[in-house]
């Protein structure tokens, strides 16, 4: 979850600052999420989704960028 997160706010050209001033969170909470270190609620993950413009179920299934950071495959 958190690693989509990132990659959606990259592709926007997004800072985790600008990103957490947009969802309304402390830019703390939103690293915690990036590093996987928040479980989140299905209400915030919507949030999450739908402010950045993604559907949630592709949000949290992931997306072009669900690879292998060291492969680069899938």
């Amino acid at each position: 979850m958190g690693r989509n997160l990132r990659a959606y706010r990259n592709h926007k050209g997004m800072t985790q600052e600008t990103a957490a001033e947009l969802l309304g969170f402390d830019v703390r909470y939103l690293r915690r999420i990036e590093t996987g270190q928040m479980n989140l609620q299905l209400q915030t993950i919507d949030h999450i989704a739908r402010t950045l413009e993604v559907d949630p179920l592709e949000f949290l299934t992931g997306g072009p960028w669900d690879e292998d950071p060291v492969t680069g495959q899938s």
